[in-house]
C-alpha cells in the first residue's frame, strides 16, 4: 500500500494517514466531548489570553498592551502570550468572533498542531531514508506520546514549540545533504518560530539538537580536514541571525520587559530581574528520580510532574533497545550507523541532566550563561523523546529489513518465550479487575507477544512488516490521546469563566475603576476574558514596580489600592464598605470604595486641604490609546492611575509632553504624570512599544 515508488504520491498518503490517525485518537476531541482545556495554565492562562487577543484584533489593533490585568501590563512582553505567532494570528482571525474564540476552535487548534509534528517527524525519519511504514510510526510516536502529547493539555505554549522542533532538524538534515543555503536559513526561520509560539524551552532543546547534529557531521566528515570550527561558527552565526531576524518583535519587547519584571519559578521569592534562578530549584524542582525513568512505559504507576513524561510504551522501548543493541555489530542502516554516537551520546546526556541534584552535572553547566534560565531539568525529556522516537523508527526498520536465520535452538528458545509472553498477558488480562498492572502495559505485552510470534513464523510472508506495523500502531493508539479530558470538568472554560451579575456590571465600568478579586474567589485572568480591570492577573512573570508598589500594603483600604484607582472589592468577607451586590450562588459581595481616587487626578489633591478644581471627560478609553478632555482651575500635575512603563507617549493638545513618575505620599513612584497649565485641554496616551 505504501511501498511506493513515486516518492510524492507515498508521501501524500502518508500524510493522510497520519492525519486520520491523529483524528481517530482524538475522535472525541472532534465531537465535542473532550477538550484540552481543563488544566490549570490552559485555563487559567492560555485560554484567557487568546480572548485577548481576539478581542484586540477584533477591533483592529495587536495587544502590546492589556488593560484589563496587573493594573495595565505589556502583554507581548511577557513571552508565553505568542501574539506574534502567525498561526495564533491566523487561526483567531479564521474562527474568533465578536463574542471571543471557542474552547471547540482552540482545540482543533491543539489538532492542528498535533499534525504538523508528526508530518514534521515523518519527513525527519524520510530524510534518512527509512520507509514509509517507519517513518509514519516514528512520527506518530513523537506526536501523540510523551511529552508532547501531555503538554497539550497543560501548556500550550510549550506544546506549539514542540510541535515545530522536527522542522528546524529537518532542514539541519537536508543542509548536509544538498548544501543549499535556503535550507540553513529555514533551520533559524523554524527555530525562531519556536519563540515566536510562546515559549523560550522549545527553542533551547531545538538548538541544542540543531547545534550538536551540526558540530559532530562536520567533526565525523573526513572530508573536511581545516577549518573545522571556523565552519561551524559561520553556520552557528547565520542560524542565529535568522532566529534573531525572524523572531525579533518578541525579542525586542520580550528582552526589555525581562530586564523590569519579576519571574516566578516555583520558589519562594521570585527572581529579580537579570538574577539567576536559585540552583535549589534549577536542580531539584521538577527534575527526575531514577526510578521515574519506568514511566518510559507505566505513566501510572511512575508519574512525572509538570508534563514531562517519558511515556512511549513497551513496543516503542523494544524498538529502540533493538537497534541499540543492533548497532554493536552493523544495523546495515547506513544512516543510523552514520549518526548512532551522536544519538546516543545525546541522549546519554538528556539522561542523566535529568537526575537533577542526582548528579554533578546541573552544577557544572547551571554557570553557563542563560543556561539556568531553563529550569525544570526535567524538561530535558523534549530532547529524549526526540531522540528515542527516531531510534523507535531505526527499530522498525531493522526489524522488518534485517535477514533472519535462526538456528534450531534459537528457534525454540524464541518459541518459549512467546509462550511464557502469551501466558502472561493472558493472566494480567484474567488479573486486570484486581489492577495489578495498568492495562496499556498490558496491551503492549500482547503486541509484543503478537510481533514475536510474526519474526518466528511468518517473517518471509509478504504482509509481515505490514502486520508488524499494524501491532505497533495499534500500540501507539492505545498508548495516546491521555491529554484531553472531559468537557465536564469545573474547569471547563465555559464553566470556569461562567458570567455573572457582579461582570455584568463591572464592564460599563471599563476605563473608570479597577476591582479587586479576593484571591481564588473568581479565576485570575478573568478581566482577560470579559472586559473589566483587575488588580491582579496570572502568569510567570509581573513587572517589577507594579509588584514593588502594590506589595508596600496588602490591606483592602490602603492607599496603594486608592492611588491604584480600585473602586470595587469581590469578596466573601463582610466589609464596612458600601455594598453594591451579593451573589448568593457565589457567596461573593462587590463592594465599592469610596475612597479611591479617580483614574485621572491631580496630584495637589492627595494633599490635604486642595484648592484646585479639577474635571474630566473620557472621551476613549482602550488598551494601547486613551483620549481625555480636561479642565484644571490652576497649573498642577496630572496623576494617571496607569502604571509607568517604556513605549507610552503622552500629548497634551496634540503635543508629546514628558513624562513624570512622581512619589505620592512617600510611596514608590509608580504611575504617569504631566505637567498641565490651567484652562481646557485634550490630553492624548499613545503606547507604542517599537517607537521611542
Amino acid at each position: 500500500m505504501l511501498n511506493l515508488k513515486n516518492k510524492t504520491q507515498g508521501n501524500i498518503l502518508s500524510v493522510i494517514f497520519i492525519i486520520a490517525f491523529i483524528a481517530w485518537v482524538f475522535m472525541d476531541v472532534l465531537k465535542g466531548t473532550k477538550t484540552f482545556f481543563v488544566n490549570f495554565d490552559n485555563v487559567e492562562q492560555f485560554y484567557p489570553w487568546y480572548q485577548k487577543l481576539n478581542y484586540a484584533l477584533r477591533h483592529g489593533y495587536l495587544p502590546l498592551w492589556d488593560a484589563n490585568t496587573f493594573g495595565g501590563r505589556s502583554f507581548a512582553g511577557e513571552f508565553q502570550t505568542g501574539i506574534f505567532y502567525p498561526i495564533n494570528i491566523i487561526w483567531i482571525l479564521l474562527f474568533g468572533n465578536s463574542n471571543g474564540i471557542s474552547v471547540y476552535c482552540l482545540d482543533l487548534l491543539i489538532l492542528f498542531h498535533f499534525c504538523i509534528a508528526a508530518v514534521g517527524f515523518y519527513f525527519v525519519c524520510r530524510e534518512w531514508k527509512i520507509s514509509y511504514l517507519g517513518s509514519i510510526l516514528g512520527g506518530l510516536l513523537f506526536a501523540v506520546a510523551g511529552c508532547v502529547t501531555a503538554r497539550a493539555g497543560g501548556q500550550s505554549a510549550i506544546f506549539f514549540g514542540l510541535t515545530l522542533l522536527p522542522y528546524s532538524f529537518l532542514f539541519t538534515l537536508r543542509y548536509f545533504n544538498t548544501k543549499n543555503w535556503i535550507d540553513l536559513l529555514l533551520i533559524g526561520f523554524f527555530l525562531g518560530l519556536q519563540i515566536l509560539a510562546g515559549h523560550i524551552q522549545p527553542f533551547f532543546h531545538a538548538a541544542l539538537l540543531v547545534f550538536t547534529y551540526i558540530a559532530y557531521t562536520i567533526f565525523s566528515d573526513k572530508a573536511i580536514t581545516t577549518n573545522k570550527k571556523k565552519k561551524i561558527a559561520i553556520l552557528y552565526s547565520i542560524i542565529i541571525g535568522v532566529v534573531i531576524i525572524t523572531s525579533f518583535p518578541q525579542l525586542y519587547i520580550g528582552v526589555q520587559y525581562m530586564e523590569h519584571a519579576y519571574r516566578w519559578v516555583s520558589a519562594k521569592n521570585p527572581v529579580s530581574p537579570g538574577g539567576k534562578v536559585p540552583f535549589k530549584t534549577y536542580a531539584e524542582r521538577f527534575s527526575i528520580s531514577p526510578v521515574q525513568y519506568f514511566n518510559i512505559i507505566d505513566r501510572e504507576d511512575y508519574p512525572i510532574s509538570d508534563g514531562n513524561d517519558l511515556f512511549i510504551g513497551l513496543i516503542p522501548l523494544v524498538l529502540v533497545l533493538s537497534i541499540i543493541y543492533a548497532s554493536c555489530k552493523r544495523s546495515t542502516l547506513d544512516a543510523f550507523d552514520k549518526n548512532k554516537y551522536f544519538f546516543y551520546w545525546v541522549m546519554l546526556f538528556t539522561i542523566i541532566i535529568m537526575l537533577g541534584q542526582y548528579t554533578f552535572l546541573p552544577a557544572i553547566i547551571y554557570v553557563l550563561p542563560l543556561v539556568d534560565t531553563v529550569r525544570q531539568l526535567g524538561r530535558y525529556a523534549i530532547v529524549l523523546h526526540f531522540l528515542c522516537s527516531i531510534l523507535m523508527a531505526f527499530g522498525f526498520q531493522y526489524l522488518v529489513s534485517r535477514p533472519y536465520n535462526f538456528t534450531l535452538v534459537q528457534k525454540k528458545i524464541a518459541s518459549i518465550i512467546t509462550a511464557i509472553f502469551f501466558i502472561e498477558v493472558v493472566y494480567l488480562l484474567l488479573a486486570y479487575k484486581y489492577s495489578l498492572v495498568p492495562k496499556e502495559v498490558i496491551w503492549h505485552l500482547f503486541f509484543l507477544t503478537i510481533v514475536g510470534a510474526l519474526v518466528l513464523f511468518l517473517r518471509d510472508k509478504p504482509f509481515f512488516k505490514y502486520a508488524a506495523f499494524l501491532c505497533v500502531l495499534l500500540a501507539i493508539k492505545i498508548s495516546s490521546g491521555y491529554s484531553a479530558n472531559s468537557i465536564n470538568s469545573a474547569n471547563y472554560p465555559p464553566n470556569f469563566f461562567k458570567r455573572n451579575k457582579m461582570i455584568d456590571y463591572l464592564e460599563p465600568k471599563f476605563g473608570e475603576g479597577r476591582v479587586w478579586i479576593e484571591s481564588d474567589k473568581m479565576p485570575k485572568n478573568i478581566g482577560d476574558v470579559y472586559n473589566i480591570q483587575t488588580r491582579m492577573g496570572h502568569g510567570a512573570t509581573m513587572n517589577k514596580a507594579y509588584f514593588d508598589f502594590i506589595n508596600q500594603d496588602w490591606n483592602t483600604n490602603s492607599t496603594v489600592n486608592d492611588l491604584l484607582n480600585i473602586k470595587y472589592i469581590i469578596t466573601s468577607d463582610t466589609l464596612d464598605l458600601p455594598l453594591i451586590m451579593r451573589d448568593d450562588s457565589l457567596q461573593l459581595n462587590l463592594y465599592e470604595r469610596p475612597t479611591a481616587y479617580q483614574r485621572l487626578f491631580l496630584l495637589s489633591a492627595t494633599k490635604k486641604n486642595s484648592p484646585n478644581i479639577f474635571s474630566y471627560t473620557r472621551l476613549h478609553y482602550a488598551d494601547q490609546y486613551q483620549r481625555y478632555a480636561i479642565n484644571a482651575a490652576s497649573p498642577d500635575t496630572l496623576i494617571f492611575s496607569e502604571n509607568y512603563y517604556s513605549g507610552w507617549k503622552i500629548y497634551l493638545d496634540s503635543k508629546r509632553v514628558d513624562i513624570l513618575r512622581p512619589s505620592i505620599d512617600n510611596y514608590l513612584p509608580l504611575l504617569m504624570g504631566i505637567e498641565i497649565p490651567a484652562g481646557k485641554h485634550v490630553v492624548e496616551l499613545r503606547y507604542n512599544c517599537f517607537t521611542p
